[in-house]
């Protein structure tokens, strides 16, 4: 429903204000319309995959969280699920990392290319 998930959005941007003039206090928050409502929203299940997702979230760097928050707001649903296959691919050991001597996409394609001479200009 596009009301309660615009008051999704405007709660959570209010919260994450970093001006805190401009943040919600805790009793703004506790009144405001999306939570208020919540005791008539749907309880839905989170998949662990989502809760996985948000625990590595938080124990990201502060600049891990910034590019992961910047790609959020510029990145389209199908670029963020082009970058999810890419990944996963590159994944050969499904470990949630990226290995270069893991990764035969990584080892066929990069290897080549940092192994090549290169011309030194003098």
């Amino acid at each position: 429903d596009y009301a309660s998930s615009a008051n999704a959005r405007d709660f959570l941007a209010r919260l994450l204000t970093s001006d805190t003039a401009n943040r919600l206090t805790a009793e703004e928050a506790l009144n405001h319309p999306w939570i208020a409502s919540a005791e008539t929203a749907p309880h839905m299940p989170i998949g662990g995959s989502v809760v996985k997702s948000l625990e590595t979230f938080v124990k990201a760097n502060r600049f891990q969280q910034a590019v992961l928050e910047a790609m959020t707001h510029v990145l389209t649903d199908f670029q963020v699920e082009e970058i999810e296959a890419s990944f996963k691919a590159m994944d050969a050991d499904g470990n949630g990392k990226i290995s270069l001597l893991n990764s035969p996409i990584l080892c066929e394609n990069l290897l080549p290319t940092l192994m090549k001479p290169r011309l030194i200009a003098s």
